[in-house]
């Protein structure tokens, strides 16, 4: 096991380091296989570490979830959004335990909220007696890492639309559908949270928001909590703006496809009928049947030559002025 990364709560200030004064301290492990090992290191009661082993086991990676472990034990897991470059889309996961006077923290992925939430702890938010007001800092921070996901995306939608009305060689087909399986795997893991948010940051002790719990808790402020579920619904209806552009693109460019295959079979079909008038006219004199009055014609083959190009010439002027070629 990597060694926790501590972080103590005094005074209502957070300081760096593991203070066993402390009224809590936030214990950081380099992945949430980890946090039952660092809990058992700290001395949280048995029955709460195997509680804790199997809500790892049974749901990291999964849909937003809070289980309570014990009295007086929580734990949480949430999807986190990265991006390695503006279309391509990394989920990750980060978990919070908290149990007693101790709060464990992992993250799997590349969102980097930890690092997010440890800059975070200076300013101000919610608190909250349970976790020292480090679940809506981690709250805050993971839906600010998806912003900067949902930016990357746009980005990408608009440099995607300018190569579809470009009407460039390469077809952009396969980036529309890469794009849009990215921003579905972004909605996937932010969806879910604008619904079970309200249950994740209230206390289950607390008969309503704001209410003290049995266990000295209480529910986070209710207009942030209202104020952060807005703001995932809102990222959730950009996220879903850039899916229907991007199938409105792909609708775009199939039509731009086919109109200009029609193009191309006007101008073949012109051509074609351009070319059947001296191909009808040789093939009658091809025949050489016995009494046909213009082969013993000195003026026979001229004239045949003329009326071919005479009608070729003025069946091609009639396809231009029509806009076939």
């Amino acid at each position: 096991m990597g060694t926790p990364r501590a972080w103590s709560l005094a005074g209502g200030r957070w300081r760096p380091g593991d203070d066993a004064g402390a009224d809590l301290v936030w214990l950081r492990v380099d992945a949430p296989s980890d946090l039952a090992d660092a809990a058992a290191d700290r001395g949280v009661a048995e029955p709460v570490v195997a509680a804790l082993r199997t809500h790892l086991g049974a749901h990291a990676r999964t849909r937003p979830r809070a289980d309570r472990l014990g009295e007086d034990a929580l734990a949480l897991v949430v999807p986190t959004l990265a991006s390695r470059d503006a279309a391509d889309v990394v989920t990750g996961t980060v978990a919070l335990v908290v149990a007693g006077d101790v709060v464990l923290t992992a993250e799997v992925g590349e969102a980097g909220v930890l690092d997010g939430l440890a800059e975070r702890l200076g300013e101000q938010h919610p608190a909250d007696a349970r976790t020292g007001g480090l679940l809506p800092a981690l709250l805050a921070t993971l839906v600010e890492r998806a912003l900067d996901v949902e930016d990357g995306l746009a980005q990408a939608v608009a440099d995607l639309e300018e190569v579809v009305f470009s009407r460039r060689a390469d077809p952009p087909v396969e980036r529309l559908y890469q794009l849009k399986r990215e921003i579905a795997e972004a909605r996937r893991a932010l969806a879910p949270l604008s619904v079970e948010l309200p249950a994740l940051v209230a206390d289950p002790d607390a008969s309503s928001p704001g209410e003290p719990s049995g266990s000295g808790g209480a529910a986070l402020d209710e207009a942030w909590v209202r104020r952060l579920v807005a703001s995932v619904d809102r990222l959730d209806r950009h996220l879903k703006d850039h899916d229907d552009l991007c199938a409105d693109m792909l609708s775009a460019h199939l039509a731009l496809v086919s109109v200009a295959q029609n193009e191309q079979m006007r101008r073949i079909s012109a051509w074609a009928a351009t070319l059947a008038i001296p191909t009808l006219v040789g093939t009658v004199y091809g025949m050489n049947f016995r009494h046909m009055p213009e082969l013993h014609w000195t003026l026979g083959y001229p004239f045949a030559l003329t009326l071919m190009v005479v009608l070729g010439v003025a069946v091609n002027l009639l396809f231009r002025r029509s806009g076939w070629l």
